[in-house]
């Protein structure tokens, strides 16, 4: 169980993800850092459950959606997303 202080969304989002892994879907979880509005930073991508700091903007958030959304490498991934001065190099996004 994850501490959080939105009274357990964040419990609830986790909920979520395990309904829809076991779903026989197609998804791609995005699990962005904290949010903000400028973009301050390259958008570097981490692997699952090792983000635990950090910021992005939300605009680069709708950037990795769309590119989830036209990549089939995407499918049954989950990434974690976060501005940092070195970037993840647009290819390796979803390997």
């Amino acid at each position: 169980q994850i501490t959080n202080a939105f009274g357990g969304v964040l419990d609830e989002k986790l909920f979520a993800e395990k309904y829809l892994r076991a779903s026989k879907l197609e998804y791609t979880i995005v699990r962005p850092a904290g949010l903000r509005d400028e973009i301050d930073g390259e958008l570097a991508f981490s692997g699952e459950n090792t983000l635990n700091s950090g910021e992005v903007s939300r605009l680069n958030v709708a950037r990795v959606c769309a590119a989830a959304a036209l990549t089939p490498a995407s499918a049954n991934k989950v990434v974690e997303i976060v501005e940092s001065s070195t970037g993840t190099p647009k290819d390796k996004w979803f390997a």
